[in-house]
């Protein structure tokens, strides 16, 4: 479960998808054929509270009528609403919008909106009393309707709802095999037909209603011998395909689109689709569902929209990313490049089937807790010219848009810092990272347009620790740019595997004392570790160099020749088991505060190390990510405007480079404060200055005194520019 690629946390949630889908194919299977066995001694009767009517004739054998659970005189039964089943409403600002937290007690698996703004929510207990269930709440949250489907239901994972009719697909047995079916329940009787079966899907992932027809998108296992086809960008296609079904007559065709992946409906009662087109790459595809046609809309360079809807009569997109999320996102369809960030990604994570909704200037959609969220799109949204915002290379501190219009570009290191050296006036706002390359002469000769008069920025300021202000702050006292993320390298540690395997790694232990106790490790301990050559030098040089300007040293000597201890083809595993490791190299402070990934290491057993020192008193050395102004920019009103929001928002957030916070001694949370603590900020040297010939030192293809002679020959000569 290794973090170190900027992308690696979206890559495990979306593996974690895949296993959740093959979950849902593999127990749609499972639980109708336990109800298939329950059934199979052919007697007609009640099941669960669920009556089975035989089919009239052999016309109409796949339509059966269902009752709904009573009490034995007629009367519908369902449960009464309590704590678990009441929508608690909780409120959130981001972005300068209001938003509510629809709070249902279960996870919602689905949901939809009809006309009248009525609320549906569709999920799985798996609890004592297992089993799907539909709520209804009208405009004003109130619960109107709360039933539980019976357990011969298995995989209702869609809905659409039209007047006092909802629409699902569920599995059912047919012959004794497993078909996916279309039900229609009556909303007032809870009365549930069948309307039809549909043997080509194993799951389907949507449905639409649209003037009469409903559109179903799922799939089944691909069946072929050869591998599946995939469109690149990491999406494998599972034989998805679109059906239409016709309410009036009951008949159904195909979509003709061959590699759908997800689909919206239009206000003109058409449909966008997100497909695969062979020979040309991912496209968004509107399907005029009147006249059967396919038009192209947009062309992406590669898969990056997960789910996503159409609003303003199509003009726009919604969709959240499928890689380096910047949470929800709002792009018209003729300039997809420039996009207006509306709800930050901490909210909105990565989710399964239709977990986004536009329907009559609201925004729905699921969260990563899987609780639904409602704000409204034009409360939201910046009437502001577009940001234009560049970074070396991508940068998971990004800033998040806050409903400002932001053209982003990630650029090659090298014409990053001569864009912004150059001031040239084509941007407007870029992110630095310190521990850059070019870190040290951006911080030296860089112009940036002075902070100091923004509101808020010296109020944020006074909450951080002194090194992060000083980093930040030129000679003269102005403010160059704004702190967003203060990364400090350390190891997280489970001391309980420590102690069984005799481990002596310590706190603020030196590197002269880590480098041999690592290189003599057994092979099956060092799999329990993260961390090699290359990380050990790089966090050597970034400590070093903030002390001296020469490697013509003892303590360089020394350390160089321990270095040559360790592995030079080893690389940097990945802890795979939480229960049993020792210790993990990390550097990123939004790992360190995500909850999310604390719990991926045995919770709060883990512990958090600083790395090894040149001594132990010394404090640790990290990189800042810094957000500046161009004064350049042709667009400053805009850029000051959201550098004022943006600080706001950073202030409201629990940063572990602010003073005053504490935790439970002995947590993780209390040694991540320690460690942030007693820090300091490095700027970055350019690497070919000390790590030519470096590792052919080590290797002993030429000599220490040679490289010394030769690097410190740079090392004068840039320190005296």
């Amino acid at each position: 479960m290794k973090r170190k690629a900027s992308e690696e946390r979206t890559n495990l949630i979306k593996k974690q998808c895949r296993i959740f889908r093959a979950m849902v194919l593999a127990g749609a299977c499972c639980l109708a054929l336990t109800a298939c066995s329950a059934k199979g001694s052919g007697e007609q009767g009640t099941t669960g509270g669920v009556t089975t009517a035989p089919p009239d004739n052999e016309e109409n054998e796949n339509v059966v009528t269902q009752q709904p659970d009573n009490d034995g005189k007629g009367n519908v039964v369902t449960r009464q609403p309590d704590e678990t089943s009441s929508l608690q409403i909780k409120s959130l600002s981001f972005s300068g919008t209001e938003a509510v937290i629809y709070q249902t007690g279960l996870p919602v698996l689905t949901f939809t909106v009809d006309t009248e703004g009525n609320l549906y929510t569709l999920g799985y207990d798996s609890g004592e009393a297992s089993g799907y269930w539909l709520r209804q709440y009208d405009a004003e949250q109130k619960l109107l309707m709360d039933y539980w489907f019976d357990s011969s239901f298995s995989s209702i994972s869609a809905i659409a709802v039209e007047g006092r009719t909802a629409y699902f697909t569920a599995n059912r047995i047919i012959e004794d095999r497993v078909s996916m079916a279309l039900y229609a329940m009556n909303l007032d009787t809870k009365n549930i037909e069948v309307l039809a079966d549909f043997p080509q899907y194993d799951t389907i992932q949507q449905l639409i209603l649209q003037e009469g027809r409903l559109y179903l998108l799922g799939n089944r296992r691909f069946s072929a011998e050869e591998e599946r086809p995939s469109g690149g960008g990491g999406y494998g296609f599972y034989e998805d395909q679109i059906t239409c079904y016709q309410l009036e007559n009951g008949e159904s065709s195909s979509v003709a689109i061959e590699y759908p992946i997800n689909m919206a409906a239009m206000e003109n009662g058409g449909l966008m689709v997100h497909a695969y087109v062979k020979g040309k790459g991912y496209q968004l595809l509107q399907y005029d569902t009147e006249k059967n046609s396919v038009s192209t809309a947009a062309e992406f360079t590669d898969y990056y929209v997960q789910q996503f809807a159409v609003c303003h009569d199509g003009k726009d997109l919604l969709y959240n990313y499928n890689r380096n999320s910047r949470g929800l996102v709002l792009a018209p369809l003729n300039k997809l490049h420039q996009e207006t960030e509306l709800c930050p990604e901490e909210y909105v994570g990565m989710s399964m089937n239709n977990s986004i909704l536009y329907q009559d200037g609201k925004v729905y959609m699921l969260n990563f807790d899987r609780d639904l969220m409602c704000f409204a799109l034009a409360d939201t949204v910046r009437e502001n010219k577009t940001l234009r915002y560049i970074s070396s290379g991508y940068q998971r501190e990004a800033p998040d848009g806050l409903g400002y219009s932001m053209e982003r570009k990630e650029m090659l290191p090298d014409k990053f810092a001569l864009k912004v050296l150059a001031q040239d006036r084509d941007f407007d706002l870029c992110m630095i990272d310190s521990i850059d390359e070019m870190g040290s002469n951006i911080r030296k000769t860089g112009v940036f347009y002075p902070l100091d008069d923004v509101p808020g920025v010296k109020e944020y300021l006074e909450k951080c620790h002194p090194y992060v202000r000083e980093a930040v702050t030129k000679e003269d006292g102005s403010i160059w740019a704004l702190p967003v993320a203060v990364n400090i390298p350390g190891l997280i540690v489970h001391e309980g595997t420590l102690a069984e395997l005799g481990v002596p790694l310590k706190r603020d232990i030196t590197w002269e004392e880590f480098l041999p106790m690592f290189a003599a490790l057994p092979e099956e301990q060092k799999k329990l570790t993260s961390i090699n050559l290359i990380v050990s030098t790089i966090a050597f040089s970034q400590q070093y160099f903030q002390r001296y300007e020469s490697v013509d040293n003892e303590i360089f000597r020394r350390t160089a020749e321990l270095m040559k201890l360790l592995d030079p083809n080893q690389g940097l595993n990945s802890i795979e088991d939480s229960e049993r490791y020792l210790f993990d190299y990390e550097r990123n402070m939004s790992t360190y505060i995500d909850d999310w990934w604390i719990p991926n290491y045995n919770g709060q057993n883990a512990r958090l190390y600083p790395m090894p020192k040149l001594s132990a008193e010394d404090p640790s050395v990290g990189s800042c990510v810094m957000l500046a102004i161009n004064p350049n920019s042709d667009r400053l009103k805009e850029t000051l405007a959201f550098m004022e929001d943006y600080t706001a928002w950073l202030m409201k957030k629990g940063r572990p480079f602010f003073t005053g916070l504490s935790a439970e001694e002995g947590t993780f949370k209390a040694d991540l404060y320690d460690l942030y603590e007693n820090a300091e900020i490095s700027f970055g040297l350019e690497t070919n200055i000390y790590l030519d010939d470096y590792y052919d030192m080590l290797a002993g293809r030429i000599s220490m005194e040679e490289y010394i002679k030769d690097t410190d020959r740079k090392l004068r000569i840039y320190f005296g520019e």
